[in-house]
């Protein structure tokens, strides 16, 4: 009778070792991808994406860059508002700054035909800071 008993144990093991060893690998595959991308980030746009998720205000901080010198001749933009208005019905709402303070859009500027159409900042950023 011991025996049966043992013999009836040794099957259960098995399944338990056998889903033990199945959910540890379910949680090891994502943790090595995660990891495999965080590494990643400087070569792999979809590394970027998959660790950092969202773009944020802060993302030159993290994205690679390089230095450039200043250009012996710059264009040289000028204003030419065009007012909100014509502005607004590409935009969701009633009105462009709603938007943008709803989306917390740090930095908004429209550039058309060589001008400054719409230049707009949040609060907390000016033109001459990042």
């Amino acid at each position: 009778m011991f025996r049966r008993a043992q013999a009836a144990i040794r099957p259960q093991r098995r399944i338990r070792s056998i889903l033990g060893l199945g959910l540890a690998v379910l949680l090891a595959l994502p943790a090595t991808a995660y990891t495999v991308a965080y590494f990643s980030t400087t070569s792999s746009g979809l590394a970027r994406a998959l660790v950092w998720r969202d773009a944020d205000v802060m993302d030159y901080r993290r994205l690679p860059s390089r230095s450039m010198d200043a250009s012996a001749a710059p264009l040289e933009l000028e204003e030419a508002p065009v007012g909100t208005e014509s502005l607004s019905s590409v935009v969701p709402g009633d009105d462009l700054a709603t938007f943008l303070k709803q989306s917390e859009t740090a930095a908004f500027i429209v550039i058309r035909n060589d001008d400054i159409a719409y230049e707009g900042y949040s609060t907390a950023t000016t033109g001459t800071q990042p």
